[in-house]
């Protein structure tokens, strides 16, 4: 059987998850929470924009906390978010991190050898 067959089989699924050690990496948008949102709230039009993109991300979060509600098991949580998007301070975050018992980590694709078009340090931006 291939394996994009084997993910379909409910019990194969199950067994992996109830077997191996799981990882949910949440890789959720912060588009509502760029650097530049502060700058778009200025202008109406933006304005509209960054809060349909708030809304939707706590509609994702709400579906998040309900998916890992119904896991029968403990399991490993990462989110994938900038070190400076604002969601990281909204208390729905801040209590799911406390409950979860999460600690921030900060990490910068330079740490893995990540480079940009030009072969540059993708974190030297002065390069």
């Amino acid at each position: 059987m291939r394996p994009e067959m084997l993910l379909r089989d409910v019990g194969y699924v199950a067994n992996i998850i109830n077997e191996f050690p799981v990882l949910l990496w949440l890789s959720l948008p912060c588009a509502g929470g760029t650097s530049w949102s502060h700058v778009n709230l200025k202008f109406p039009s933006a304005a509209k924009k960054v809060m349909r993109h708030v809304k939707l991300m706590k509609k994702l979060w709400k579906a998040i906390e309900q998916f890992i509600g119904l896991m029968l098991r403990s399991l490993d949580i990462a989110i994938g978010w900038p070190q400076n998007c604002p969601y990281w301070r909204l208390p729905r975050i801040v209590r799911f991190m406390n409950e979860h018992s999460l600690q921030p980590y900060s990490f910068h694709g330079c740490m893995l050898g990540v480079v940009d078009q030009e072969a540059l340090d993708c974190c030297n931006i002065n390069a």
